[in-house]
């Protein structure tokens, strides 16, 4: 009992005297530690270099140990990207491959907006007020076509297969906006495509397109082949509206924007006539001549009594009219008139009349007949008419209006 009692003692007082030397510890520990402070907040005072030296000095230490630390968790787990070394020279090799992804980055997505433009229609861009085709293109490849509306106007390359659409829509079903405040112009009212070194025009709309010459474009039709230079179009809309499409495809000796204010006037082609046949066809076509809407052609007995009238001595009867026009008829064709002349009998006789037409149209058009040659019907009067030494037909020979040959 009194070893146990002992050692109970003994034991508490080593308890004691370990707690007591625990709280001296302490207490020189923070003695030191208030002293240390004072030192280094008066050594800071006196020599700030040094001690930012100093703290130079443990930053690099305590990225040293960052580094060691790095390194030992690399070696315990490479596949971890968090566990890589943060040395200078890793950041910097790091930052390089980043740059190099961004720019690969950035060249596959500018090669993927070039093959969306490729593929997508061409946008329409504003024209400039009072702007029009008819002027001429700024010089570009053969082949490119220009069109243009009152809205907007787009310039495309002669690539095969590619297709600009027109009509009352928006992009991207339409690349060029026609009449989009009519209700009669087709969302897709037409076509251009570019096939076999040439443009087409197809009409996919509801109204007509008209082309120059009167020439009428339905959806049933077949398309129709663009010729180089300027070509305008006429979409037909509501009453008597008619939206204007303007085409132009550059061609190999294109001039491009060339301004010819002072060169020489190229005169339209006119064709040759004799002063009986200048006679006969104002005879026939006087309705051409006081341009009225729809005009037609005098009929052959009405001229012959007219013709009678004025050269009595001329022997016009039905027969010599009908003669005398199928010999400017042929002559006129084998010379490249732009109207059709004569009868193709693949496709069965058609009307007189209608060749009549097709002759008198393109001499009013190309000004071969104009108006001051109707003088030529003038009545000089009966009483010069009875004179013998009258000649009429030699005042006729210089009919107005009579141009060189063509």
């Amino acid at each position: 009992m009194t070893s146990e009692a002992t050692n109970s003692e003994a034991t508490k007082r080593q308890a004691m005297n370990r707690e007591a030397m625990n709280r001296e510890a302490a207490d020189r520990a923070a003695a030191k530690r208030q002293a240390t402070g004072s030192e280094a907040a008066t050594s800071q005072a006196m020599n700030p270099e040094a001690t930012d030296s100093q703290a130079t000095d443990r930053q690099a230490t305590d990225r040293e140990a960052a580094n060691r630390q790095a390194t030992a968790s690399q070696a315990a787990n490479p596949e971890d990207p968090t566990s890589q070394p943060t040395n200078p020279e890793a950041t910097t090799s790091q930052s390089a491959n980043r740059q190099a992804a961004n720019r690969q980055s950035a060249n596959r997505q500018a090669a993927n907006r070039q093959a969306a433009n490729r593929q997508a229609p061409p946008r329409p861009s504003s024209p400039a007020r009072n702007a029009t085709l008819a002027r001429g293109v700024a010089p570009a490849r053969p082949g490119t076509l220009h069109a243009r509306s009152v809205t907007g106007a787009v310039k495309v390359p002669p690539r095969q297969g590619l297709t600009l659409a027109f009509g009352r829509g928006e992009l991207p079903e339409v690349a060029l906006a026609v009449g989009e405040h009519d209700l009669m112009v087709s969302r897709r009212h037409g076509e251009l495509t570019y096939r076999g070194h040439q443009w087409w025009l197809r009409n996919t709309g509801q109204q007509l397109v008209r082309l120059p010459r009167g020439r009428m474009l339905h959806a049933s039709t077949e398309p129709e082949p663009i010729a180089t230079g300027y070509t305008p179009l006429f979409v037909r809309g509501s009453g008597y509206r008619e939206h204007l499409v303007e085409l132009y495809v550059t061609g190999p000796d294109d001039p491009g924007l060339v301004a010819r204010r002072s060169a020489e006037t190229v005169p339209p082609r006119r064709w040759a006539l004799d002063d009986d046949e200048r006679l006969l066809l104002v005879v026939l076509g006087q309705e051409y001549l006081l341009y009225e809407e729809g005009p037609r052609p005098l009929t052959y007995s009405r001229a012959a009594e007219q013709l009678a009238y004025l050269r009595p001595d001329g022997n016009w009867g039905e027969r010599r009219i009908e003669y005398r026009v199928e010999v400017v008829r042929r002559r006129l064709h084998d010379s490249g008139f732009p109207h059709a002349l004569l009868h193709d009998n693949s496709l069965g006789r058609p009307s007189d009349n209608s060749l009549l037409h097709n002759l008198l149209r393109g001499l009013v058009e190309s000004t071969t007949l104009v108006p001051p040659d109707l003088c030529l019907m003038d009545d000089d009067g009966d009483d010069e008419r009875g004179d013998e030494g009258s000649d009429d037909e030699g005042d006729d020979g210089g009919g107005a209006g009579e141009g060189p040959a063509g």
